[in-house]
């Protein structure tokens, strides 16, 4: 009888689960059913629902990514959720996006392990309470990453490479705060299998390092057409300020051209065609090649 009751009423009628649903929570952590329907599931459901405003499907889904959600009392829940709100400073919403997105933060001591890891991040790159919450907001689940066996050692290998750039650039000094605030995601790549191949890519191609914002996400062929075509784009931008100019920077690669070469050009042409930008140069020459059939070398 009690096990129908907190199956059919809580679970299916309260929390809208379906039956597979059910059988998923319980193949998880069957131990759930042990738990007292009216002083323990309820309460809990009903503030999560009532204070938090979380749907009862949003419940369901936080339930289904956390099975042990029902392991923690309710005022231990409750205590995390103030150290999120008042401690933080996160706003409603965001405290509920972080417990929807990483519910396992009710499971961590809120003086303990959960402080030492904000401190952590706060600290290491040096962010406002505001910028904080941000992260946090946007990258929930670096709240359960291990401070030395993740976080530290992608921090350190970041702040290592883009600081090294920034010496050799006019790059500013807070390049790795600039980068993780501009994508607090990227904290969550694996280090080895993501972060530091797609870094000592961009390092070969001669891109920007604080570009890894754009390509850490991409599928890996995705990654490989963005960053050929950024090579590409860099190639052009350092011959058109070698030649001062677009049109004859986009010769130079396309044709290679030397710069004796280029020069005799440069005397030959319109001044007008130099001015020219190198998707209009980039058009003649598509035209004259795919069109008129001319080859690289009689286009030469």
């Amino acid at each position: 009888e009690n096990l129908r009751e907190k199956i059919i009423f809580f679970f299916i009628l309260q929390l809208n689960m379906e039956p597979k649903h059910v059988r998923k929570l319980l193949l998880s952590y069957p131990q759930v059913m042990d738990y007292n329907l009216e002083n323990h599931l309820v309460p809990i459901a009903h503030y999560l629902m009532t204070e938090l405003e979380f749907s009862s499907i949003e419940l369901r889904s936080i339930l289904l990514k956390f099975p042990r959600l029902f392991t923690h009392s309710l005022i231990k829940i409750k205590h995390v959720t103030g150290f999120l709100r008042y401690e933080l400073q996160l706003d409603a919403n965001q405290v509920k996006r972080v417990l929807f997105q990483s519910p396992q933060v009710l499971g961590l001591d809120a003086e303990g392990n959960l402080k030492q890891k904000i401190e952590f991040l706060r600290s290491r790159l040096n962010l406002t309470e505001y910028e904080l919450s941000v992260v946090l907001s946007k990258m929930p689940t670096l709240l359960g990453c291990s401070i030395q066996n993740n976080l530290l050692p992608k921090v350190e290998y970041l702040e290592s490479v883009l600081l090294s750039q920034s010496k050799h650039s006019n790059k500013s000094p807070t390049i790795l705060k600039d980068t993780v605030l501009k994508q607090p995601t990227l904290l969550g790549y694996s280090l080895d299998s993501r972060i530091r191949p797609r870094m000592e890519q961009l390092m070969q191609a001669g891109v920007p390092l604080e570009k890894i914002t754009v390509g850490i996400s991409m599928t890996e062929r995705k990654f490989q057409e963005w960053l050929s075509s950024s090579e590409s784009k860099r190639k052009r931008l350092d011959n058109a300020k070698l030649y001062d100019s677009a049109a004859l920077g986009y010769l130079s690669e396309t044709l290679n051209f030397g710069v004796s070469e280029i020069d005799l050009i440069r005397a030959s042409l319109p001044s007008e065609c130099t001015e020219w930008g190198a998707s209009k140069l980039r058009a003649r020459i598509r035209y004259l090649r795919e069109v008129l059939g001319v080859s690289l070398g009689e286009l030469r």
